[in-house]
């Protein structure tokens, strides 16, 4: 079993013929790959509204804000109403029988 071990960790680390190391086995080098510990994480990655930048651009849960108010439908605080810019965490409560602050109560404090 312990010989096993040592393989397989061997294997995982031992470098590609360029030198290159792909240790989370995604297709992507580790310098191309912004986690390469997480095979859904790499240049190509799908992104998803999970606090994280899947697709390595730099850019974190993007697509998930419909109403580009900065915050994400997701998360954790997230967008009470993403259909509405003037809606979101902290935002300014105004007398519109809406919640725009995202206190979970419409007008209060207006």
């Amino acid at each position: 079993m312990r010989r096993f071990a040592l393989l397989f960790a061997f294997l995982l680390a031992c470098p590609g013929t360029d030198g290159a190391v792909d240790a989370d086995n995604d297709g992507w080098i580790a310098s191309e790959d912004c986690d390469d510990l997480d095979p859904s994480t790499h240049p190509e990655g799908a992104e998803d509204c999970d606090g994280i930048d899947n697709d390595c651009d730099g850019a974190v849960d993007e697509g998930w804000d419909d109403d580009q108010d900065g915050w994400a439908r997701c998360g954790s605080p997230s967008d009470c109403d993403d259909n509405d810019p003037l809606s979101f965490p902290g935002g300014e409560e105004i007398c519109d029988g809406l919640d725009n602050d995202c206190s979970g109560a419409a007008d209060d404090g207006a």
